[in-house]
């Protein structure tokens, strides 16, 4: 008999490859909605402004990302230069009590011009399978926000949509809009969730479900499977859409401008910040959210 979580994990599939959305209870459990609807179509623009209340129970992916892919570019509002700013420290001061609320196993730890983030998610109903998540922010202008996940143990999660060099989570596409910096982090925290249980259905299924996103034909041929959603960002299968003019394309010129600005496809999580989710001692410096 199919177990509840490999039930789950298979509607997961099916959900987020027809742009539908599960919904995320207290403590980032992912459950299956009651009733299938669709995620808006117009969802806003990490590497990947405002304050908002939560709803006590669950809440659904209401901003939802159409799809997630590695970068090696550092998330940040714009490219000017940073300016500590009293107002978006004020934004996460009080988005704290939110963020306990919805993730109650959360640590913080708050500097001038910067915090972090420690939270877990149960990810199943059991709790069989958590995830943690180590999620630096700036308060300066522009925002700067990066995040870790770990499965129990300090493993790293992973490398499949996380960014080239450090390791750092990829949930969505910078693009999309889908989380700005100075909104609440609690929907953020819902997106590493999600792409976690991703996770979860990449290690029991052996592929990716849902929207993804390749910036070259190079990473999208070396990555996707062939029953993916294509790396191009549509919905249709990467073996009936973008396959056969990759196989066909010269890779070569991409192939080595990717190894080059990739450092060879290279993700290795920072050495103090996995010290830091294993003994909490010591805080890594604010310059790592910068780089």
């Amino acid at each position: 008999m199919m177990g509840t979580k490999t039930r789950n994990l298979e509607i997961l599939h099916h959900l987020l490859d027809q742009d539908l959305y599960p919904v995320i209870m207290e403590g980032g459990i992912i459950k299956m909605p009651d009733e299938l609807k669709p995620s808006p179509t117009n969802q806003g623009m990490e590497t990947v402004d405002g304050y908002s209340t939560r709803r006590s129970k669950a809440r659904s992916r209401e901003r939802s990302p159409r799809w997630e892919g590695p970068s090696d570019r550092s998330w940040s509002t714009s490219s000017t230069t940073p300016v500590v700013c009293s107002d978006i420290r004020s934004i996460y001061e009080r988005d704290l009590m939110q963020i306990e609320l919805a993730y109650p196993e959360s640590r913080q730890w708050l500097f001038d011009d910067h915090m972090w983030l420690l939270t877990k998610s149960q990810l199943t109903e059991d709790g069989s399978d958590p995830a943690s998540f180590l999620i630096g922010i700036t308060f300066t202008l522009p925002v700067s926000v990066k995040a870790w996940g770990f499965w129990e143990g300090v493993t790293p999660i992973g490398p499949r949509h996380t960014n080239y060099g450090d390791g750092s989570i990829c949930a969505f596409n910078p693009a999309d809009r889908s989380w700005k910096g100075g909104e609440s982090l609690v929907p953020l925290l819902d997106m590493y969730s999600l792409w976690a249980f991703r996770h979860l259905h990449l290690m029991k299924f052996g592929y990716w479900p849902g929207r993804q996103h390749c910036d070259t034909r190079y990473e999208r041929f070396i990555e996707v499977q062939d029953f993916e959603l294509c790396g191009c960002g549509s919905n249709t299968k990467y073996i009936e859409c973008c396959k056969a003019s990759d196989q066909n394309a010269d890779l070569l010129h991409e192939a080595i401008s990717f190894n080059l600005r990739s450092n060879n496809g290279f993700r290795q999580i920072p050495l103090i910040v996995k010290q830091f989710v294993t003994d909490f001692q010591k805080p890594p410096p604010k310059t790592i959210l910068l780089s």
